[in-house]
């Protein structure tokens, strides 16, 4: 594990580290913990709306422990995965009944969790520590779950703990929220009770209503500071689809999340369009993540008593999805690399309960039993080179960007970071270009467009700024910076009715600094026309 994420030690701070991080006063001064239960995630000059206190108050620690250093983000981030590892190996042996030496399937599959690829995004980007917190909160909780029902009901003082490690992967993120749903998906499928059901529950129920309490009050808490925003800001290829085109937009991507979890080679930062689009019908792309969904569904089911450990892999992985599928709720992205590392556990879940119910047929056939050990050495030789690797991908903001653009030359999110970049260091130029490639490959995303008007304008290339600029505001007519930089881009070209019809425009929206735009504009408009 540590080969595989030492790497990360000597990145800087990258991408959303910048927002969360860097420019985020909050967290440059240490407050009572209490303080960041009443703050959301992003700044309010960021316009986000998470709520992950658990997290910022890491962040805060980590700042002074460093004076604003990256390296102990990045220590912090491999202690926390490491600790996620050794606690996901307890988890599984818990789960497969296991007490075997290291080289027993459990091992191989912590093993196969601890050097994941997919990994390297929470890893080695400092703000993935939201995902670690969830992750082990979440897996601390169902170890400790599983080694209570061994002896049958959890005694007096492991719902306390259980509520604990819940609330602990609900404040560090999200997703942690749904913890006790992993607890009682691990009753129905490994804890091996021969106690009538009804019983079972009601033994179980005092410690699921302490949980439910638990995750109430999170909920309320995050609505009191936030309101009833669940998701946040959505992703510009999710705004106005309907639920079926989101669930289009969900069975493409199912092909993709079972390649990053179980043969996770070539990464991505973004997941965007034109590589992937909305979805606004079903087609063979849904008909085959369907076809994968239902398929990988059924061995589950199939499966689930001889290797229950793998029905609850499976199972796991469509749970820690939910929140993120975009089916319940539009999100922010479409698919991120990170957001797999609670996913990750039920694939070594699946590896474990496999490897687990062959091992008898393995044990009469010894040289088939050494072929896939070294088989399964080799793989876990090459995945802890690529996440070693990629890992330094994160180094710092430009040098991802210029990753992103190597990693799918067609994701127009990738090159319009790489512009942004270049602008922020003096290359307006090359930053226009950069641009005017994400504009020519997707031109659904209001700030995109927004930056490259004034991109543009700052080039002295306005009668080219007016085009994307028109079209911002056709995505988002209340994106008053879109509209200033169109309304004196027409100005600088003439176009004064046009310039008239955008500031009334404006004043309509109540920004009153566009009265006086209107006046001008219109002053501009006579005196041209005059005689």
């Amino acid at each position: 594990m540590l080969a595989a994420s030492a790497t990360s030690l000597a990145n800087g701070f990258a991408y959303d580290d910048s927002a969360a991080i860097v420019a985020n006063a909050r967290v440059h001064e240490l407050r009572s913990p209490l303080a960041y239960l009443g703050e959301s995630y992003w700044p309010p000059e960021s316009s986000g709306s998470l709520y992950r206190p658990v997290t910022i108050v890491g962040f805060a620690v980590q700042w002074a422990l460093g004076g604003g250093s990256a390296l102990p983000f990045h220590v912090t981030s491999v202690l926390l995965k490491l600790a996620a590892t050794l606690v996901a190996w307890r988890l599984l042996r818990r789960a497969l009944g296991a007490g075997g030496g290291p080289w027993d399937a459990a091992w191989w599959g912590a093993a196969f969790f601890a050097v994941q690829p997919v990994h390297t995004e929470a890893v080695g980007n400092a703000v993935g520590q939201a995902e670690l917190h969830a992750l082990l909160g979440t897996t601390t909780a169902a170890w400790l779950y599983l080694r209570a029902r061994v002896g049958g009901a959890p005694g007096p003082g492991v719902p306390l703990a259980l509520v604990g490690c819940a609330l602990w992967a609900a404040l560090g993120k999200e997703q942690g929220i749904l913890a006790p749903a992993f607890l009682a998906l691990l009753e129905v499928t490994v804890v091996r009770d021969p106690t009538p059901w009804r019983a079972r529950l009601r033994a179980l129920m005092p410690t699921y209503a302490a949980l439910a309490l638990a995750m109430l009050g999170v909920v309320a808490a995050r609505t009191a500071v936030l309101g009833g925003d669940l998701a946040g800001p959505v992703h510009w290829a999710l705004r106005g689809l309907s639920w079926p085109e989101r669930l289009w937009t969900m069975l493409a991507f199912v092909p993709t999340w079972l390649r990053l979890l179980f043969a996770p080679w070539h990464l991505r930062a973004e997941y965007n369009p034109p590589s992937f689009p909305p979805a606004h019908a079903f087609g063979m792309a849904q008909a085959a993540g369907l076809a994968a969904l239902v398929g990988v569904k059924l061995a589950a089911w199939q499966l689930r008593r001889v290797a229950p450990a793998v029905t609850a892999g499976v199972g796991w992985i469509a749970l820690a999805l939910l929140p993120v599928s975009n089916v319940l709720v539009p999100t922010g992205i479409l698919l991120a690399d990170r957001t797999l590392l609670l996913p990750s556990v039920g694939g070594a879940l699946v590896v474990a309960g496999a490897l687990a119910a062959g091992w008898t047929s393995l044990a009469r056939r010894p040289s088939l039993a050494r072929a896939l050990a070294g088989a399964g050495v080799a793989l876990l030789a090459a995945f802890t080179w690529r996440s070693a690797d990629r890992m330094r991908a994160w180094h710092d903001s430009g040098t991802l960007f210029r990753q992103m653009v190597a990693d799918d030359p067609r994701s127009y999110k990738a090159h319009f970071h790489l512009g942004e970049s270049l602008f922020a260091t003096g290359q307006p130029a090359a930053a226009a270009e950069a641009m005017g490639r994400a504009y020519r490959l997707w031109d659904g995303d209001g700030r995109m467009l927004e930056d490259y008007g004034q991109v543009l304008q700052h080039e002295g290339r306005c009668a080219e700024a007016l085009v994307p600029l028109r079209r911002a505001l056709v995505l988002e007519a209340d994106r008053l910076k879109a509209r200033n930089r169109l309304y004196f881009c027409l100005l600088k070209t003439g176009g004064y009715d046009e310039a008239v019809r955008v500031a009334e425009a404006g004043v309509a929206l109540g920004d009153t600094i566009f009265a006086g735009y209107a006046r001008r504009a219109d002053s501009l408009r006579r005196a041209a026309s005059a005689p």
